[in-house]
């Protein structure tokens, strides 16, 4: 390549396309999705420019290469927003191998841009002196190293701020010198032109984010043809002469019926909540949730907590369900005394259906009052063309200082929609401590309370 006096607009309009996409995809505020627009955008820009200056020398051809690989993770990732696998990632480890891929091929790329300038420079028998380009690579590493150590404040901010709109202006000069200059390219040739590729290129993330709200939205749910064998269980016949109510006595497993074996008292209360419709004139109360303990000889100490909900009318959208519940245990007087379990069933052509829990588990929640640490979180979704779908949660619990009052608190969380982005299932809702739920969710509360006479 050779210097010519006559300017190239090429050259310069190919480098401004990379240097404000590189600028889009490294300053990133985190509001009104601009965490997620801007880097996409950048990401599209900085490889229209790399595919015209691909062919100029081997650096460049290096740059359009990580555009490509860089844009298409990029999109990986935003489509699989559309879906609930990020959450399924949540504690694996290869959810922090692939947050670390975007940063590995920018740095990557800036490196090669870094090297492509110096070629130019070289071959045109310049002196090399492509300091910004570096700088960007310094600047960022910065950046990656203040996100690792979770590093906050005004000050890290401002610093940050200043120095990028410093090396942003400094390398503008330096590809603005270089067109002065009469730096010239001859375009790569391409088979698709750049209106083409942005159409196909919004194809592709239109029709990937529909399959991702259409088909990724719901849990994997292993639902098998369920018979109640314990049906004329003495146990059941027992507990039902106690008081407990029979449609939640015919949805408990053997082993949580066996467990409630020589059952001295039985106490409920029963709710209906809207929930679909629950804040419009069309609110009807299509959920019930009930709340069944069950205690066992006063010398053992020892009750069952049952918390069970009906869908008394069709949820509208199936998506991701969540129970949370605030265990009896954290009042004062009584501990754990054992592992939740539980299930979900729905009918279906006069026949029954159950499947465990996709999540169960106690997970430690920051919080005040009864949404406090502690709670136990069940994860499920419905299947659709089912009916009467319900399930149950049940915890033991030990009274240590025989108290005469028993506490126990159940969430349960609805996805109304599949209008939200990024997806949250209703588990990640109620385990950030959310008081207050998003438009796509809607969460009424119930209770056990007991005092004993």
């Amino acid at each position: 390549m050779k210097k010519k006096s006559e300017l190239s607009k090429s050259w310069y309009g190919a480098s401004l396309l990379v240097l404000f996409g590189m600028a889009l995809g490294t300053l990133t505020p985190n509001f009104l999705g601009l965490d997620y627009i801007l880097p996409t955008a950048g990401a599209v820009l900085t490889l229209l420019g790399f595919r015209r200056l691909r062919g100029e020398n081997l650096w460049f051809s290096r740059c359009r290469i990580l555009a490509i690989l860089r844009l298409a993770y990029i999109f990986s990732f935003l489509i699989a927003n559309t879906t609930i696998l990020w959450s399924l990632l949540q504690d694996a480890p290869i959810r922090s191998a692939l947050m670390s891929v975007n940063p590995a091929l920018s740095f990557a790329m800036y490196y090669c841009f870094w090297m492509a300038l110096r070629t130019m420079q070289s071959e045109a028998g310049d002196e090399l002196h492509a300091a910004a380009a570096f700088a960007v690579i310094v600047w960022y590493a910065a950046l990656c190293f203040i996100a690792l150590l979770k590093l906050q404040g005004v000050i890290f901010f401002a610093i940050i701020l200043a120095s990028f709109f410093l090396i942003f202006y400094r390398l503008c000069r330096l590809l603005l010198d270089m067109h002065e200059d009469g730096y010239e390219i001859s375009p790569a040739v391409t088979k698709l032109s750049d209106h083409t590729l942005l159409g196909v290129l919004a194809a592709v993330l239109l029709i990937g984010s529909a399959c991702g709200f259409l088909f990724g939205c719901r849990y994997p749910m292993d639902y098998q043809e369920f018979t109640n064998a314990g049906k004329d269980n003495e146990i059941r016949a027992h507990l039902a002469e106690l008081g407990f109510p029979m449609y939640v006595l015919d949805d408990l497993s053997e082993s949580d019926l066996a467990s409630c074996k020589d059952a001295v008292q039985v106490v409920f209360s029963e709710s209906d909540e809207p929930v679909t419709y629950a804040n419009t004139a069309f609110a009807e109360n299509e959920l019930r949730l009930t709340s069944v303990g069950v205690q066992l000889p006063k010398d053992t100490g020892r009750w069952i907590i049952f918390h069970h909900f009906l869908w008394t009318s069709a949820p509208g959208f199936y998506g991701t369900e969540c129970l949370q519940v605030i265990p009896a245990w954290q009042s004062e007087g009584w501990s754990r005394d054992g592992d939740p379990t539980g299930r979900v069933l729905y009918d279906r052509d006069k026949k029954t259906y159950s499947a465990s829990f996709y999540t169960l588990g106690t997970q430690t929640v920051p919080g005040l009052l009864i949404t406090g640490a502690d709670n136990i979180f069940a994860g499920f979704s419905m299947p659709y063309r089912s009916e009467n779908q319900r399930g149950y949660i049940a915890y033991p619990v030990l009274n240590l200082q025989s108290s005469d009052f028993l506490t126990s608190w159940i969430n349960y969380t609805h996805q109304k929609t599949w209008l939200q982005y990024p997806v949250q299932t209703a588990v990640d809702l109620r385990t950030e401590n959310s008081w207050n739920d998003s438009p796509a969710f809607q969460t009424v509360q119930s209770a056990l309370l007991f005092k004993d006479a």
